[in-house]
């Protein structure tokens, strides 16, 4: 019975290998920025990964937004560490029980539980169709 779950595992970590290796094959063909010109494989993927951001609608490469990414994550994990830190402590030493701060509990609790994409999606639809659409009301209003 064991052999069985061991080749269930290699047959699907293979099938994984594969899957991506053929993902990151596609990528690289579909960001290629002209499909007549011929590039080798280290070529194409030096290209995906660090070509310059152009103006309009032309070709970009993942670099600067892995690089904005991380760069993000870091700035906000030493401006608001310490005040994530400084809440956390005051909440569960200091802070008496109230509405006030079974609020924020009730808040927290749904942050850890609720994936982000979530809160991205729901932020996303909230910025564009009710500040936005207000937005545009007030500057492009018919007149």
């Amino acid at each position: 019975m064991t052999w069985l779950t061991a080749s269930a595992v290699v047959i699907s970590l293979f099938t994984t290998a594969a899957f991506l290796g053929l993902l990151v094959w596609l990528s690289v063909d579909w960001f290629s920025p002209s499909m007549d010109t011929l590039l080798t494989l280290p070529q194409r993927l030096d290209q995906l990964l660090s070509a310059k951001p152009s103006d309009g609608l032309g070709f970009t490469g993942l670099a600067p937004a892995i690089f904005g990414t991380v760069l993000l994550v870091i700035l906000m994990t030493l401006l608001l560490g310490p005040f994530a830190v400084a809440v956390a402590i005051y909440l569960s030493e200091y802070a008496r029980r109230g509405w006030y701060t079974d609020v924020v509990r009730i808040a927290i609790q749904n942050l850890a539980g609720v994936p982000s994409i979530i809160y991205g999606v729901f932020g996303l639809g909230f910025f564009i169709y009710v500040i936005g659409a207000s937005i545009d009301d007030l500057f492009f209003a018919d007149d």
